[in-house]
């Protein structure tokens, strides 16, 4: 007879590391902990990556308003809820790393080439070139920020 093992997880904030700017506020990064068969994995919360971009941040009346970290914590419980979920007859950690890495893909991030591939053909076909030409050049220059 298999003894079920029980999958724990833990998201918490690694002060081990120096801490980062979280869209202007200092904090510690976020970490996951994953046990399952008495072996724990620890990886960098891809949430927290993600919403640390600054596409993720609104500016209204001069200040800075980003995603909560409350926020974050939550959506990471939720994906973890939902793979160990998902696998529980067959739960093993490597299974949930390539889960993991499969349903935290952030879909802007994977189709933004092909959209910029099909804005440059649209705007030639439109007659519109020069548009063309300045969203592929603009592309090509580095962010200042």
């Amino acid at each position: 007879m298999d003894k079920a093992y029980k999958v724990g997880r833990k998201v918490y904030f690694n002060d081990r590391l120096k801490q980062v700017f979280f869209h202007g506020k200092l904090t510690y990064p976020l970490y996951v902990q994953m046990t399952f068969d008495r072996k724990p994995i620890y990886f960098k919360s891809y949430y927290f990556e993600l919403f640390s971009k600054p596409r993720y941040v609104i500016f209204m009346d001069g200040k800075m308003y980003g995603p909560k970290l409350e926020d974050i914590v939550k959506k990471e419980e939720e994906l973890i809820d939902y793979i160990v979920d998902k696998n529980q007859s067959d739960f093993s950690l490597d299974l949930f790393k390539q889960e993991y890495a499969f349903y935290s893909k952030d879909l802007c991030d994977v189709m933004e080439e092909g959209f910029i591939e099909y804005l440059f053909v649209f705007f030639q076909d439109e007659g519109m070139p020069a548009l063309a030409y300045y969203r592929t050049a603009r592309q090509q220059i580095p962010n200042p920020v």
